[in-house]
């Protein structure tokens, strides 16, 4: 059994309310990722206080490479459970027309650079590698969010490996042309697990409401995965620490089988 997660962390950017502000959640964040026994998570929004932060999981390793150069540049790292994983090679590429270098897709109307950090990691005991990828799409071109779906698909099918697992934060509903893109190649967890808990959607707003019971969420956040897998319970995790959720998204977590 593997259980993956995708969570957008909210950046450390200061906000106006005291207690949304990133000193003031990390301890949850941090609980969030050890307590739901995750094996692989990709997070999305990480600053470099935050990935400083999280580097201090002693039981995770964190890989990733960060965007831009601004004052709260951000990462989209891959973490790993240290005893159960190996990582064999992993880097990061910019979803631009130029992937190798940074830069940000302006002819596809990006606001923002954007990345995909990818990891093979290596089961310890069965020896099988699986292909990870950890995205962040554009929030406001919907262009950009289909020539990136253009670019994962060419890059993983350019990969020899037949188990991958894709997730990240995509920025916008099913309904948008990116999802049939990568529906080409891969499975929708939400849509093909066996059971699904939780809320329907993962991002719950900007100003972390205190209560989402009877909203309608977003469905923004996504795990897909190609090959043998077989999917079991996918999660939207919708746990409050004390009166705050931790973030203005909810993690997003799926058990699979490797069969």
């Amino acid at each position: 059994m593997i259980t993956v997660a995708t969570y957008n962390i909210k950046n450390a950017q200061p906000v106006a309310r005291k207690e949304h502000n990133w000193p003031y959640r990390k301890e949850a964040i941090l609980e969030m990722i050890c307590s739901r026994n995750w094996d692989i998570v990709g997070l999305q929004e990480v600053t470099e206080e935050q990935w400083q932060t999280i580097a201090q999981l002693e039981d995770f390793e964190q890989l990733g490479t960060i965007r831009d150069t601004e004052e709260y540049g951000e990462y989209n790292p891959i973490l790993f459970r240290k005893a159960k994983y190996k990582c064999l090679e992993s880097d990061t590429f910019w979803l631009s027309p130029t992937p190798q270098k940074m830069s940000k897709a302006d002819s596809w109307k990006a606001a923002c650079f954007r990345i995909a950090t990818w990891s093979v990691l290596k089961d310890k005991i069965s020896g099988k590698e699986i292909l990870v990828i950890n995205t962040h799409f554009d929030h406001m071109s919907c262009l950009a969010r289909q020539e990136s779906a253009k670019q994962l698909l060419a890059f993983v099918k350019a990969q020899p490996y037949q188990e991958v697992i894709l997730m990240g934060d995509l920025n916008a509903e099913p309904d948008e042309p990116f999802y049939p893109i990568l529906c080409q190649l891969f499975t929708d967890v939400s849509v093909a697990a066996t059971s699904c808990l939780g809320p329907k959607g993962s991002f719950i707003d900007e100003d972390f409401p205190e209560e989402i019971e009877g909203k309608i969420l977003q469905k923004i956040d996504y795990i897909f995965v190609s090959g043998q897998f077989a999917i079991q319970c996918v999660e939207i995790v919708a746990e409050r620490k004390g009166d705050a959720y931790p973030s203005d998204h909810l993690p997003l977590e799926c058990q699979l089988i490797d069969s």
